[in-house]
């Protein structure tokens, strides 16, 4: 049986999961995602480029204040047309000549990591009453209130545009809010629909700090991958140093202070940070990366950021020059469209986001919201 049949068949089994046993179709969507598309040469390589494949795409189909749809039909049709795709893409040409990965003791390492410390984040509010979660979260962060807002709003009216009383425009509607709307699809993945504002608590913990883990683990595998790359420079034998460095990062993780950032309710900015560092290192870490992989990460990546921590878009712009030149090197005609419909993708949400903002707070410039921002005292946790 080929590559290709055995993916088709681990595809459809994860699609029929997603109805008959939704939690169960999670994981092997999970898998899917890690082991089908013919991307990166280790699972966790290829299950963070995954990653920021489905982010950017839920940022493109599930826009703030969009019209499609947000709901537990929605979710499972979604994540069939991306498993759909990812099967679709092993009968390209050059993905024949992607090797299948081979398990990696760092894999497992990052998987390990990932589940523990999902666990020390969400055990504090395991056998918690209503009122011990909503206690929990408001002393933890004030900005969690905000957060879990949006994603209530987004499940109860299963839709990014919220609805008022006066047909004003919603609170914190303009806010960037990619992560409350992954959040509430992954709950009507989940947990199915039906949930009132109340019950939600448990859920936006859990589905919080699932994407903070694997905001977390995408950076550690950056810092394990440097520093294999690092050593194999000078020795033969260099698997040791990806092994030292995560150590070091899971040290800095659970005896520092990242975690600071998820009690404090500032999740969307962690994911924003990851989507930023991950796809700029995937794509410029090789030539032939920037024309591969660079070409669809870094807009995706793009759009998906500015629905996170907009400002943080800044940051793909080296990258983004990188993968332009090289593209422009490779084909000038295909280099100039890329770089052209780049950039004005970026400008356009970044500057509807960026308005919206703005005329929400009633503000004229950036410079005044800024100071009345501050003015109430609020501002990123100590980190």
């Amino acid at each position: 049986m080929t590559r290709v049949a055995w993916c088709g068949a681990l595809a459809v089994l994860a699609s029929a999961m997603l109805w008959a046993a939704p939690v169960a179709g999670a994981v092997l969507f999970a898998v899917v995602v890690a082991t089908v598309p013919p991307w990166g040469r280790t699972f966790a390589e290829r299950a963070i480029v995954s990653t920021i494949v489905v982010v950017g795409a839920t940022a493109v189909l599930f826009p703030r204040a969009g019209s499609t749809p947000v709901n537990d039909v929605s979710v499972r049709v979604f994540l069939t047309i991306v498993m759909v795709v990812l099967v679709a893409l092993n009968f390209l040409p050059t993905a024949r000549r992607m090797p299948f990965p081979r398990f990696r003791l760092i894999d497992g390492l990052l998987l390990v990591f990932v589940v523990t410390l999902w666990l020390l984040l969400v055990t504090p509010f395991i056998g918690g009453t209503n009122a011990d979660v909503i206690s929990g979260l408001y002393f933890a962060g004030w900005d969690n209130h905000g957060h879990y807002t949006t994603f209530a709003n987004t499940y109860i009216s299963e839709s990014t545009t919220w609805p008022t009383t006066d047909g004003s425009v919603a609170w914190n509607q303009w806010y960037p809010s990619l992560h409350s709307t992954l959040w509430a699809l992954g709950t009507f993945l989940v947990s199915g629909a039906g949930l009132d504002r109340v019950g939600l608590l448990v859920p936006y913990v859990q589905w919080s700090a699932v994407t903070f883990v694997i905001s977390i683990g995408a950076l550690a595998w950056v810092a394990t991958d440097i520093a294999e790359r690092w050593v194999k420079r000078v020795a033969r034998r260099a698997a040791w140093a990806s092994g030292v460095a995560f150590g070091v990062f899971a040290a800095w993780v659970f005896l520092g202070s990242p975690q600071f950032l998820s009690n404090a309710g500032f999740t969307n900015f962690v994911m924003g940070v990851a989507l930023m560092g991950t796809a700029s290192y995937l794509a410029v870490r090789s030539p032939r990366g920037a024309r591969t992989l660079g070409w669809f990460i870094v807009p995706l990546a793009a759009v998906a950021t500015i629905g996170l921590w907009t400002p943080l878009v800044l940051g793909l712009v080296p990258a983004g020059v990188i993968v332009a030149v090289a593209m422009i090197r490779h084909r000038v005609t295909l280099g100039v469209i890329w770089l052209v419909a780049t950039v004005g993708i970026v400008l356009v949400v970044s500057a509807r986001q960026l308005g919206d903002v703005l005329s929400a707070g009633g503000q004229e410039d950036a410079a005044e919201f800024a100071r009345n921002i501050g003015e109430v005292a609020v501002g990123m946790a100590p980190f």
